[in-house]
């Protein structure tokens, strides 16, 4: 099978290592977290074809850091109309929070 053939969140075995399709070109090493760019006609052995049936809940955490840099964007643009500094930094530290443990799950390889 190739790899472009496979689905969001399936699981793949390919040059020994297991692997799961968070992207296009992009996949996730289960045993490290780390992500991995895999050609899409790249050769892939399926490791559960039920995964298929199954709708992907995990987002990879490169997407959810970009989503949350996106609103964290949009946020603080709405709020600089109101000139409001002390909530404009405790926004900051949130976002910042909220970055590094996002940073700490893909080291750990989770994704929870």
């Amino acid at each position: 099978m190739k790899f472009s053939q496979l689905k969001m969140g399936d699981r793949f075995i390919y040059q020994g290592m297991e692997l799961e399709k968070c992207g296009p070109l992009q996949a996730l090493e289960k045993a490290t977290g780390i992500e991995r760019v895999i050609m899409r006609s790249a050769a892939v052995t399926p490791v559960n074809t039920q995964m298929e049936e199954q709708p992907n809940n995990n987002p990879c955490l490169d997407e959810l850091k970009q989503a949350l840099a996106d609103y964290h964007r949009l946020t603080l643009d709405l709020l600089g109309a109101r000139q409001e500094p002390q909530l404009e930094k405790k926004l900051g530290e949130t976002y910042e929070e909220m970055i590094r443990l996002i940073e700490r799950s893909k080291q750990s390889g989770k994704q929870s």
